[in-house]
């Protein structure tokens, strides 16, 4: 028989929430976007869930980061109780079972369908709700796969226009030495530590830029 390990469901202040720090999902910003309309658009429909054990969040961070990017008050929150290895299990096996799920995609087509007829027939004083179906309605046929997410387009808006410099510096010399005995000594000569392997240097030395660490935030 399956056990019932929801304790509690209460409304809290989302500071007060901690989020868990062996998370391993992120959000990208269209996903952002879109829980971010839907929140707005529908409400409240889901808790976030915590374990209250641990106090950690198991399911939910991209909620509270919204909730508190939008300085809500208060935030459905469902307790449940587990062990510090029963939480790693939830975090590890939360979301990849619920992306086992398919999909019916003639009834999700008409779902759809009855979004757009609904937004069409929409009155002049909710002309803003008919827009913001459309942008849910076009969130949805990209999850399905029926438009293609393009993350240029998408992401990319009121960034500056991206520019590649030229980083390849004023000049090159290849080198040539006869014995490692050379190559050693030209070494010492402009302080840098090179091997058989050395395929390119810079003078002076110049550190190595770490690039896989740069990226961009969604503000």
């Amino acid at each position: 028989m399956y056990k019932n390990r929801i304790i509690e469901s209460v409304e809290l202040d989302p500071k007060t929430v901690v989020p868990n720090k062996k998370n391993w999902r992120r959000h990208p910003k269209h996903q952002k976007d879109a829980m971010d309309k839907t929140l707005e658009n529908i409400g409240w429909i889901q808790d976030v869930i915590v374990n209250k054990t641990t106090g950690n969040l198991i399911d939910g961070h991209l909620r509270l980061e919204l909730a508190l990017k939008n300085k809500e008050q208060k935030i459905p929150v469902k307790f449940v109780e587990l062990t510090e290895k029963e939480e790693i299990a939830a975090l590890t096996t939360f979301d990849p079972l619920s992306s086992m799920a398919e999909t019916n995609r003639d009834a999700l087509d008409a779902l759809i369908e009855s979004l757009q007829k609904e937004s069409k027939d929409a009155e002049d004083d909710v002309e803003n709700t008919a827009l913001q179906m459309e942008d849910v309605i076009k969130d949805s046929k990209i999850a399905i796969g029926v438009e293609k997410y393009d993350p240029v387009t998408t992401e990319w808006q009121g960034m500056p226009e991206f520019k590649s410099e030229d980083k390849s510096g004023f000049h090159q010399i290849i080198v040539h030495f006869e014995t490692l005995a050379d190559l050693e000594e030209f070494a010492s000569l402009i302080g840098q530590n090179l091997t058989d392997k050395t395929k390119a240097i810079w003078f002076p030395k110049r550190e190595r830029h770490d690039h896989l660490s740069e990226g961009y935030v969604s503000v």
